[in-house]
């Protein structure tokens, strides 16, 4: 069976204001932690492949 492309895929989500004002009151060594720990967790989570797809898209939209 083949994969079902989506065209104009958009990708969001939402964060309280009181998620906000949590990450707002770590220090900059926390902030960075988190994020080490979320890239740890979706490159166990998602294949390289769709990693790179993802990146792709993101400079193609964003012009990085």
């Amino acid at each position: 069976m083949g994969k079902k492309v989506v065209k104009n895929f958009q990708y969001s989500f939402n964060i309280s204001p009181e998620k906000l004002k949590l990450y707002v009151k770590l220090t900059p060594e926390e902030r960075f932690k988190w994020l080490e720990e979320a890239h740890e967790f979706i490159s166990q989570a998602i294949s390289y492949e769709k990693l790179k797809r993802w990146k792709e898209y993101l400079n193609k939209k964003f012009k990085f």
